[in-house]
């Protein structure tokens, strides 16, 4: 039976857990889940969160691609209004040549004002600088000199996966589904459930198939809740500190 992985990161003060264990034993998870058949780790971003929950999406997976070799993983999702697109292109094409094309990225366009406020980003923003990203990314993957901003670049070094990480749009806003209709790579609402795969070629041949993702179950202060089964302290790949498990509210990620 297949399984997957999410992390976030989240180490309250409360867990006693030092943030180098947590991350030390996330990347031991990693190798351990690769070796059982894991289809898919993915990771999330936030700024500025009290519980430490992940800034740096693309340098957690650059880190855990290097100790594994068949996983695939996902950013779910990338904050775009928050980063450089060309420096953005640059990070996840290293990444891409890390992970020998094994990393797909899902950009949304933020929703916390405390975060657009930490990097005095102008929340009103957010379309075009998701649209900037996007085509940057996508310009910047094939690996050819391209127009950015009235000047010709490129951007190197070129892609291990030729085209580069799949980008799709994410969100669940009537605005996001708007960005998304122009835009030529795939789109993922939090109220959907198809996701591209080229190796399952369903829905009457469109190259998209069912995702097996389920709704998050809410809390009782009816926030969305996902959990994590708790491995035995014996388990071989990670130590027995509190990173090992999860459990707790998820942090939603809508744009």
């Amino acid at each position: 039976m297949g399984f997957a992985l999410r992390f976030d990161f989240r180490n309250p003060e409360s867990a006693g857990t030092a943030m180098a264990d947590r991350y030390a034993a996330a990347l031991d998870m990693a190798e351990w889940a690769d070796g059982l058949g894991c289809a898919r780790i993915t990771v999330s971003e936030h700024h500025g969160s009290a519980d430490g929950y992940l800034p740096s999406p693309v340098q957690m997976l650059t880190a855990m691609a290097a100790r594994t070799k068949q996983v695939r993983f996902l950013v779910a999702a990338l904050i775009a209004p928050f980063h450089d697109p060309l420096r953005l292109a640059e990070e996840l094409t290293v990444l891409d040549n890390i992970s020998r094309g094994r990393v797909d990225v899902i950009v949304e366009g933020g929703y916390v004002r405390e975060e657009f406020a930490m990097f005095d980003v102008p929340m009103n923003e957010r379309g075009k600088r998701v649209t900037e990203v996007v085509t940057t990314l996508k310009s910047a993957f094939t690996g050819e000199p391209f127009s950015y901003r009235g000047r010709t670049v490129r951007v190197t070094p070129a892609p291990y996966r030729p085209g580069g990480p799949a980008v799709l749009l994410g969100g669940s806003s009537e605005p996001a589904a708007r960005r998304a209709a122009p835009t030529p790579v795939p789109a993922r609402s939090g109220r959907t459930k198809w996701w591209p795969s080229p190796r399952t070629p369903t829905r009457a041949g469109s190259g998209w198939r069912r995702s097996s993702c389920t709704r998050p179950t809410p809390t009782a202060n009816g926030r969305p809740r996902t959990t994590w089964p708790r491995p035995s302290a014996r388990q071989r790949g990670w130590p027995s500190c509190g990173a090992a498990t999860s459990t707790g509210s998820s942090h939603p990620s809508g744009s």
